[in-house]
């Protein structure tokens, strides 16, 4: 019998014990009829709350990030990783039960295959935030593809480590887009797909502690930033402030 790939999910994590644990539930209750699984939370060094507690008690591991940004904590996690498969998820993402057996298959069958990302859905919120979060989001991502520009969605997408370490990982100067930009220079070494399916159902808290055109704008400005070279900021922006 063939040994089945090991899938290596990421969490980057800041003070994310409110939310991780339905997290962590849902990523060790997946399907797993192809591969085998380890999961990696990349903790920041300023936690405070139980984030690394409840990593450890649902069988995650830990490691402790000492650089604040998503970017750096991505990073050090895939560097720690041991699979070739690696599921980079949010701390507030839910993935639908079978979406790690699905990307595998996506993997086996297109050995050219390095990247996969697809279409977010919100929870929580009131019903207009979780409306105008998945529609854009599905609106937007799949004109982006049709123009034929590449890149992956920070809340859940996928590839192989081997492309990801041939081009050098993620860009840790940045504070925001890190993940974007991933997908964009990742589509140089190979294909990268648009999966037309929900790859994950993310909070909506940030549309709660931003107003909803701030978040949006700023989600935008990143966007086309990384996709269309079109910086319209002076200077990179922080990343959104801890909402717990």
């Amino acid at each position: 019998m063939a040994k089945k790939p090991l899938v290596s999910v990421v969490i980057p994590a800041y003070n994310e014990g409110k939310y991780l644990e339905k997290c962590l539930k849902g990523i060790f209750g997946q399907s797993r009829p192809n591969f085998d699984l380890e999961v990696i939370v990349a903790n920041d060094w300023r936690s405070t709350d139980q984030t690394g507690e409840i990593a450890k008690k649902l069988g995650a591991t830990e490691i402790i990030v000492k650089k604040p940004t998503p970017a750096y904590a991505r990073q050090e996690g895939v560097e720690k990783a041991r699979g070739e498969i690696i599921a980079c998820v949010d701390a507030d993402t839910l993935l639908p039960k079978n979406h790690l057996a699905n990307i595998v298959s996506e993997f086996a069958k297109d050995p050219n295959l390095v990247g996969v990302t697809g279409f977010m859905d919100g929870w929580g919120g009131s019903f207009w935030e979780r409306f105008s979060y998945k529609w854009s989001n599905i609106l937007l991502w799949s004109l982006t593809f049709a123009l034929g520009k590449r890149g992956f969605q920070g809340q859940s997408f996928a590839f192989r480590k081997s492309a990801f370490l041939k081009i050098g990982g993620f860009n840790t100067s940045i504070y925001t887009g890190e993940d974007v930009d991933l997908g964009c220079r990742m589509s140089k070494v190979g294909k990268v797909k648009l999966l037309k399916k929900i790859v994950g159902i993310s909070s909506t808290r940030r549309m709660r502690k931003d107003p909803l055109s701030k978040a949006v704008s700023r989600g935008f400005l990143t966007y086309l930033k990384y996709i269309w070279d079109l910086n319209l900021t002076k200077k990179d922006k922080e990343p959104f402030a801890n909402v717990g």
